[in-house]
């Protein structure tokens, strides 16, 4: 399993880069949170309980990042998609900060 700080700031550094990007880029770029994000999953379910806080801001940053990459569109701007995705991985770390869980490497 991979180590889950290491994969969200990978996650962080993707969505920073999406406004600069061409639609291609940007469909790469979803495959690739995708893929951090079902490893994030993995590891949270290896180390927690079925938290379904942590199970639903999973879901949000899937669709924000989807919204982001142009797949998934509400009317609203690119930068604001991105501002949801940030918000999702921000409230998804917090909540596994306050509950001491330990997302290393092992």
């Amino acid at each position: 399993m991979i180590d889950y700080q290491l994969a969200s700031r990978g996650v962080e550094k993707l969505l920073a880069e999406i406004p600069q990007q061409t639609d291609i880029e940007r469909l790469a770029t979803h495959a690739t949170l995708t893929h951090l994000i079902d490893e994030m999953q993995k590891v949270l379910k290896d180390r927690l309980d079925n938290d379904r806080d942590t199970g639903e801001n999973l879901a949000f940053l899937r669709l924000h990042t989807a919204q982001a990459c142009g797949l998934i569109d509400f009317g609203k701007d690119l930068d604001q998609y991105i501002v949801w995705a940030h918000s999702s991985l921000r409230t998804l770390n917090s909540i596994l900060e306050r509950m001491g869980t330990d997302l290393s490497f092992q």
